[in-house]
């Protein structure tokens, strides 16, 4: 069974998932591969323009990992992607080696909401990735339209209480009645 090398390009990974994650860099992504036909993983690109970008870098023959940072469009917080990618060229046996490694990869990219699994272009589409990213969506509350209630619709009556102040020297017997 193969050994992944997360430690040989460890930094470069590191700095680029934290670049992505940082919410003060534009860079929204991150694309990791094996070196050759080694089981070390290194980062193969970075980038500010989203999933496009990514999906070009994708290589038909390889085993690959991206990163990616979207804007969920119902509450504008960001979310997190996974992606592992097997290319349709890719030999059968890697793909087998490497399905046996992706625990590890995850367990150490961290934090994601979402994993999408594909093996061409089309399963790595943005259309379907933001139908996953809104069907994984926990907030069905929208950050950007705010419903008003118009002011007759609440009516307005006057506030009561049936609370009474409790005297304990009159609600309690006296020491000579106990």
């Amino acid at each position: 069974m193969p050994v992944i090398n997360l430690q040989k390009y460890g930094p470069d990974m590191q700095n680029a998932l934290k670049s992505v994650r940082d919410p003060k860099t534009s860079m929204d992504r991150a694309l990791f591969g094996y070196v050759g036909n080694s089981f070390d993983l290194k980062v193969v690109s970075t980038g500010e323009d989203g999933i496009e970008e990514l999906v070009d870098d994708l290589s038909p023959s390889k085993i690959m990992y991206g990163y990616i940072k979207i804007t969920d469009p119902k509450s504008t917080l960001p979310k997190f992607i996974f992606l592992h990618w097997q290319g349709e060229g890719c030999p059968a046996t890697l793909k087998g080696q490497a399905s046996n490694l992706l625990k590890d990869v995850q367990k150490y990219i961290g934090s994601f909401q979402i994993t999408i699994t594909a093996r061409n272009e089309d399963e790595a589409d943005i259309d379907e990735i933001m139908k996953q990213v809104e069907k994984g969506s926990t907030s069905q509350f929208s950050f950007k339209t705010r419903k008003q209630i118009p002011k007759d619709a609440i009516p307005r009556t006057a506030v009561s209480s049936v609370h009474r102040k409790i005297v304990p020297s009159k609600a309690l017997p006296t020491m000579e009645e106990r």
